[in-house]
């Protein structure tokens, strides 16, 4: 994913394991792909996810709906604001369409709906829109998938999770 490429698994080989086989979250794997189709051998790259086909299948997307924590941050987050945003393996520009609302930081509730802007310590909800399709999950599916961090400059800028893909 994102391709959605159709290949066949030929071989998996685990560098820190005993048991050369199998692979653990964390454990730096090598996988022999043979693909089903004509495929570059170079179409895949960093943040790219191997899943099962079928009902089970990720669907890559462009728009999300996230929920973020905002850090110590001196300008405020705007619509229209540039980030990167980072998840897995993943590190993907990205820019942030909408302020969809502010969030009370302990219990979660709306404080407004649509702010201006987002500053340092709030909590809210904000639509992100990447360059290219993303392999992201919510966050309630897939705790792995679902998280991601927001940087601009070179500073963390905000954390979250995946409320929902929105195309």
């Amino acid at each position: 994913m994102p391709n959605a490429d159709p290949v066949i698994i030929k071989g998996i080989v685990v560098e820190a394991n005993s048991r050369k086989d199998i692979g653990f979250a964390g454990d730096q794997a090598t996988v022999t792909l043979t693909p089903v189709l004509n495929i570059e051998p170079n179409s895949m790259s960093i943040g790219y996810v191997l899943c099962r086909g079928g009902q089970e299948c990720l669907i890559p997307g462009k728009k999300y709906l996230v929920r973020i924590v905002v850090f110590d941050i001196v300008i405020p987050i705007i619509k229209g604001t540039k980030v990167e945003l980072f998840a897995h393996s993943l590190c993907e520009p990205c820019t942030i369409t909408l302020l969809k609302a502010e969030l009370n930081k302990s219990t979660g509730e709306v404080i407004r709906q649509k702010p201006r802007a987002l500053t340092k310590n709030m909590s809210g909800t904000i639509e992100i829109q990447t360059e290219r399709a993303v392999s992201l999950e919510r966050y309630s599916e897939c705790k792995a998938l679902g998280r991601v961090t927001l940087r601009c400059v070179g500073r963390t800028i905000a954390a979250g999770i995946i409320e929902q893909r929105l195309d």
